[in-house]
């Protein structure tokens, strides 16, 4: 889809694959997914995930200018291909994000993940909830990811597994 695609359909349900490829996805009511969304792009209104939502390829970021509920069905899916913002795929609520469900990360092929390596994958207006698995890629021996502060700040880290953690 390149462009702008709306649903008048109340309420309105993705089955199948939709690409986004840098389009506009609208409905004026809630917008249900029970397909595969992948992006990059902008979602308008209130989106339900009970499907996949995937950024598409490394360093994307899926906007949704509204709501987002993700369901205990539903997997989000982003891309990890270094830690510039550009290098790693994003999801950016500008209203309230309800988590749920499945985040799966995954690799990019080129991608070597190292210890102090960080990633804000998720922002939001507000959030609630949290997701209930998060499916975390193998590292290196010697590294261990830290999912800590995934569901309060939208944070992944990498960290040394000898590395000692101080919060403030």
């Amino acid at each position: 889809m390149n462009g702008l695609a709306c649903y008048s359909r109340q309420p309105a349900i993705l089955s199948g694959t939709v690409t986004l490829n840098d389009g506009l996805l609208g409905s004026p009511s809630v917008l249900t997914n029970s397909g595969t969304v992948s992006g990059p792009g902008t979602i308008v209104g209130t989106f339900e995930n009970r499907g996949t939502l995937e950024s598409g390829r490394s360093g994307d970021v899926t906007s949704i200018q509204g709501e987002f509920v993700q369901t205990g069905e539903g997997t989000l899916r982003l891309t990890l291909g270094g830690t510039g913002s550009n290098r790693y795929d994003r999801l950016a609520v500008s209203g309230h994000a309800a988590l749920d469900g499945t985040l799966e990360i995954l690799l990019h092929p080129s991608y070597c993940p190292r210890g102090g390596d960080a990633f804000d994958l998720l922002d939001w207006g507000a959030r609630s909830g949290g997701f209930d698995i998060v499916s975390l890629p193998p590292l290196p021996p010697g590294l261990r990811w830290d999912a800590s502060r995934l569901d309060l700040s939208g944070l992944l880290r990498v960290h040394a597994s000898g590395m000692v953690i101080l919060i403030r």
